[in-house]
């Protein structure tokens, strides 16, 4: 009978999955869409298709959307490329993709990201100093162990 119920639920769960393309020009777009849920599913998408290359290059999109989508999601990615590409984010002109790169760097990040981390305790807008002071505690207490 449980076994039934998790069935039924995993396969409502991607019967609700919006209609997205598959190529990354496309996802990246959608990415961008204001529809959290769309936005979610296509950053979920990337990830499973394009991996954290794929998100990389969503960081470069033009839309302050998807860029903010890339940064989040890269909190599930570890290692120096991520680091530095989330260390870059940090300097975009958006305040959520400052903010999701703080919170990012939060989750994964090594000591090395510390004085980005730092620098963005300074910034001129609240939410992303208080991610970055959040992220600073994050990482002491995952690095000092």
């Amino acid at each position: 009978m449980k076994r039934a119920v998790a069935a039924l639920a995993l396969v409502a769960l991607w019967s609700c999955e919006p209609s997205l393309p598959s190529d990354l020009p496309g996802l990246m777009r959608a990415m961008g869409d204001y529809d959290m849920e769309v936005s979610w599913y296509a950053a979920r998408k990337v990830r499973r298709l394009y991996g954290k290359e794929g998100l990389f290059q969503a960081l470069k999109h033009p839309n302050d959307y998807t860029r903010s989508n890339a940064a989040h999601s890269l909190m599930h990615d570890s290692g120096p490329d991520v680091e530095q590409a989330l260390v870059v984010a940090a300097t975009d002109p958006d305040t959520h993709v400052r903010m999701w790169a703080a919170w990012s760097l939060g989750e994964q990040g090594s000591a090395a990201v510390l004085p980005t981390l730092q620098q963005l305790t300074g910034d001129r807008k609240e939410v992303v100093r208080l991610e970055a002071t959040e992220a600073i505690r994050k990482v002491h207490a995952r690095t000092t162990r």
